[in-house]
């Protein structure tokens, strides 16, 4: 097979359940990074904002971002089975450090619910990235259009080369926002201002992720041994695979242009505090506590 690269002839020299391991990473590990570099953009936008304007800062962004969370979470508890037993889309707490909650509950030795906390869990890093999508569709249509064309136009001949080429697109499209928007226009800002919004409050808070672990390894057990019997008994495995792949990399290509977007956010911040610090280097401001949405 043309292009193979180093993914592929490692594939090719495991055993079935190897191979197996070797597919699920190959398919995890894009989201992993996703999920890793979101939460570490989210911490440093808000330690930036809480550092230099306090508590409120966080209300400013919070006001949005935090509804988009928490329904997040709440619709995947309707996808699996959970029962919404409270929720709070914004209700600022500074004591508890929070900014809104649901809470929600499950039949015990449900297989489906169990796993669902995965999904729950993570489910803020969906929510916030279809708006952000959502956002620069609406504010720049044709530049979001025309990645979506070139993504659906791309050949690729390998992973290596299927993620290379998601990268230099969405690099590309970010350029193209920066490059086309007129910075003395309230456009650009008010689109900064919304992603602000929605980006620093799409990453999961440390009780999500301790919620997702609880149904991570079930759902490891269900998928390893499917995914071994699968490499047994398709005729050509690496073709599927290929083809899997294939339908991930438009979806790869969106959470790159969402880590895009909350970098760009992420970088107009530290700019503009890092001017705040250069005309107050004298003074000695106060860190407010970092407030999680649950």
């Amino acid at each position: 097979m043309e292009g193979s690269g180093w993914g592929q002839s490692l594939y090719l020299e495991m055993q079935p359940v190897g191979q197996a391991i070797f597919v699920l990473l190959s398919l995890v590990t894009p989201f992993a990074i996703f999920g890793v570099s979101i939460h570490w953009l989210e911490r440093v936008i808000q330690t930036q904002l809480s550092k230099w304007f306090g508590w409120r800062a966080v209300l400013v962004t919070g006001w949005l971002g935090t509804p988009i969370h928490e329904l997040s979470h709440a619709a995947a508890c309707l996808l699996f089975n959970h029962r919404i037993e409270e929720m709070r889309l914004f209700d600022p707490d500074i004591k508890a450090g929070r900014l809104g909650y649901i809470r929600h509950s499950y039949p015990k030795n449900h297989w489906w619910s169990e796993i669902g906390n995965v999904f729950i869990g993570t489910a803020p890093l969906v929510g916030g990235s279809v708006m952000l999508v959502a956002l620069m569709t609406w504010f720049y249509p044709t530049i979001t259009w025309q990645l979506v064309q070139n993504i659906r136009e791309s050949s690729w001949q390998s992973l290596e080369a299927g993620l290379v080429m998601a990268i230099k697109l969405v690099w590309k499209t970010v350029q193209q926002v920066a490059a086309e928007s007129n910075w003395l226009s309230w456009k650009p800002w008010l689109f900064l201002y919304f992603a602000l919004c929605i980006g620093s409050h799409s990453a999961p808070s440390r009780g999500d992720y301790a919620g997702a672990l609880k149904g991570s390894l079930l759902l490891v057990g269900l998928l390893l041994p499917l995914t071994s019997v699968l490499m047994i008994f398709v005729a050509d495995p690496l073709a599927l695979i290929k083809k899997i792949i294939a339908q991930c990399l438009p979806l790869w290509a969106m959470m790159l242009l969402v880590i895009g977007l909350t970098g760009l956010v992420a970088g107009a911040v530290g700019l503009a505090t890092l001017g705040l610090s250069t005309v107050q280097s004298s003074t000695s401001l106060r860190q407010s506590p970092v407030a999680d949405d649950e």
